[in-house]
Order: C-alpha cells, then structure tokens, then sequence
C-alpha cells in the first residue's frame, strides 16, 4: 500500500483506508486474469490467481486498478458510482474488454491532472491508467484504442 500512497495522495484519497481480502470466494479466473471486485473501501482480490502472479508489477497493478474504484467510490457516492458502473458493463456487454482500452487522450494526462470520474472515459478505463502509472513494468498487455465513449 505505502507504494500506491503518493498517487493517490493527488487524488485526496488515503489508501489506508481501503481493506484487502485475497481469496473469500473469489477463486474464479476469467481468460487467466485476476478476477476481484471492489465494493466502497473493500478489495476482494482472486486468491489463486494473485499467489500465481510471480511478477509483483502485476499484483501491484492489480491492486491500484481495484483501488482506484474504491476512490471513485468515495468521490461518487454508492448510488452514482454503483449505476454507471452497471451502467457501462451493460453498455459494453458482448464487447468483452473495450471498456478497459486506453486512449491516446487519457495516456497524454498526466496522473493527478484528470478527474477519478471523467466522463469522457470508463471508470475501467481510468482504473487501468493509474494502475500503469502505478506499475509500469506490469506485464499485463496495455490495450490501446478510442475511449469506449468514442473519445
């Protein structure tokens, strides 16, 4: 956590906050990536898959994809954080990860100089930019494409 402080520091938001659960029924792998889920401050992370990433750029990657929805979180409020998100699975249902594609435009952002909630962009999308920021030797494949807005 004391890796992630200083990023999300920009942000106004204390990691320390966020609690970390490895495991707890989260044991399901999808195409060989970490499965986890985020609720508020809340992190369940798949138990398996985070024992079997040998690479600690991965974990760290991994962690500040899923903290930074816990910031959107704090920021949004449960219902707003909880309708978009739904909200943009649904939209991209069927289009499995173009939610996660980053832009040119929001890898020219420098981190702290955009908001946790832009609309321009998924909250996927914003999740996978500061986790790179965060862990830029991760070997977790960065896709890039247009926002899933179109932007």
């Amino acid at each position: 956590m004391a890796a992630l402080k200083p990023i999300f520091d920009q942000y106004g938001y204390d990691v320390e906050n966020v609690r970390v659960h490895i495991g707890g029924g989260m044991e399901n792998i999808t195409n060989g990536l970490l499965t986890s889920r985020t609720f508020r401050d809340m992190v369940y992370l798949d138990g398996a898959a985070w024992q079997g990433m040998m690479n600690p750029d991965d974990q760290l990657f991994s962690l500040a994809h899923e903290i930074t929805h816990s910031a959107q979180w704090s920021e949004a409020g449960y219902t707003t954080f909880a309708a978009r998100y739904v909200d943009e699975q649904y939209m991209f249902h069927g289009v499995r990860g173009v939610q996660y594609d980053l832009p040119q435009s929001l890898l020219n952002m420098s981190l702290g100089s955009f908001d946790l909630r832009n609309p321009n962009y998924t909250y996927d999308e914003i999740a996978d930019r500061v986790a790179y920021a965060a862990s830029p030797n991760s070997t977790i494949p960065q896709k890039k494409g247009l926002s899933a807005y179109g932007f």
